[in-house]
């Protein structure tokens, strides 16, 4: 719902904002690439707080981990192939 929302903003923002930023800035695109990348920043934020907390939640309960090494990049590729719409609408 999230990512949904964020592409509607985005949308919005593009359709009200780009003669303007072409008047103005000469780049009709110049305010979605700012807001793009503040986007970005933002949920890589999100993410890592989320994870931090998790983790840290997860060491308090004792919970062990489900496993010692670190997955492969092609494991983690595939989860994520499996997960994106759980990733997209949490």
């Amino acid at each position: 719902m999230v990512a949904l929302w964020s592409v509607i903003g985005l949308l919005v923002l593009t359709s009200a904002s780009w003669w303007v930023a072409e008047r103005e800035m000469g780049d009709g695109a110049f305010y979605l690439k700012r807001q793009l990348i503040w986007m970005a920043a933002s949920w890589g934020l999100l993410w890592l707080g989320l994870g931090l907390a998790v983790a840290a939640t997860a060491r308090r309960r004792g919970y062990p981990p489900e496993r010692t090494d670190w997955p492969s990049a092609g494991e983690v590729l595939r989860a994520f192939r499996g997960g994106i719409w759980a990733i997209l609408f949490p």
